[in-house]
């Protein structure tokens, strides 16, 4: 049988805090707010490429992974002419992210949007916490739903690209590091490097939140 955390502890206290304060209850709203937001824009955008071209190049680079060998360091294109199809990109995690799925169920499309909905999804909450942090629990939810209702999360969400990967590190980054500069545990300052140094892989200008 697992035994209840005593009243007196930390962690009991914490909790008992943040419920006295309303925390809690907006934090259950955040949560649905930003779930029924994710469901609006996977049920109601249509799905598929179609002729972005950045989203075409995204998807063929997962597609070639499976094709060509999953070598992060040679990310390939379809215009490749009488090349191996090498390009110059950003480290393509993401795309190998798509590859993987796609080797086991087949050249489809829609795991990239999905991974770009669940990223937006993650940053979008970290977000929140972010602005829970400095103005308070009722003005972190306002802030969420201004967030999710502008136009970048909404596109960023639905397109077979990077970016939205790019910002859910670089949030979750930020997050962190915040929680270092209250702790201040060296290990959590060593994750939030390697998040925001694996936002700015996927997007140099990610690395701006590093200074």
């Amino acid at each position: 049988m697992t035994r209840a955390a005593p009243t007196n502890s930390p962690a009991a206290a914490w909790h008992g805090r943040l419920r006295a304060s309303g925390y809690v209850s907006w934090r259950r709203c955040a949560l649905l707010a930003t779930l029924l937001w994710a469901a609006v824009l996977w049920f109601c955008v249509p799905h598929g490429i179609g002729t972005s071209w950045r989203e075409c190049d995204t998807q063929a680079i997962a597609r070639n992974f499976c094709l060509d060998g999953f070598d992060p360091m040679r990310p390939r294109v379809d215009w490749r002419g009488d090349t191996d199809g090498a390009v110059e990109c950003e480290f393509p995690l993401y795309e190998l992210a798509i590859g993987a799925v796609i080797a086991v169920l087949g050249d489809v499309e829609w795991p990239g949007r999905l991974l770009s909905l669940a990223s937006m999804v993650v940053g979008a909450l970290a977000l929140h916490r972010l602005l829970e942090r400095r103005a308070g629990p009722e003005s972190a939810v306002a802030g969420l739903v201004v967030f999710l209702g502008a136009g970048s999360p909404i596109l960023l969400a639905v397109r077979v690209m990077p970016d939205a990967t790019s910002f859910a590190a670089g949030m979750l980054g930020l997050l962190v590091f915040e929680h270092y500069l209250r702790t201040g545990r060296g290990k959590l300052l060593w994750l939030a490097t390697a998040l925001v140094a694996l936002s700015g892989l996927q997007k140099p200008l990610a690395l701006q939140l590093g200074t």
